[in-house]
């Protein structure tokens, strides 16, 4: 994963497309790690906090709405 500040370097420099890309490939991450039961909190929350700073600058209306399985749910309940 990218530190914070090379995430900020990148934003400053990158083109829209570009943005939107990186964007996507947060978003991809983020899901697999939800669905994952092995991933830590601390993966989701870097991942999550990446995913949030980018939406502020990418029109995430074109997004597809994230899918979770059902073992996510359930392990959510539990807590």
């Amino acid at each position: 994963m990218m530190p914070d500040n090379e995430l900020n370097q990148i934003i400053s420099l990158a083109t829209d497309e570009q943005l939107a890309s990186l964007y996507k490939h947060y978003d991809n991450k983020l899901t697999e790690f939800l669905n994952n039961p092995d991933s830590t909190e601390e993966q989701i929350n870097l991942i999550a906090d990446k995913l949030l700073t980018l939406s502020t600058i990418v029109d995430t209306t074109v997004s597809q709405p994230m899918e979770l399985n059902p073992e996510f749910t359930n392990k959510q309940s539990h807590y």
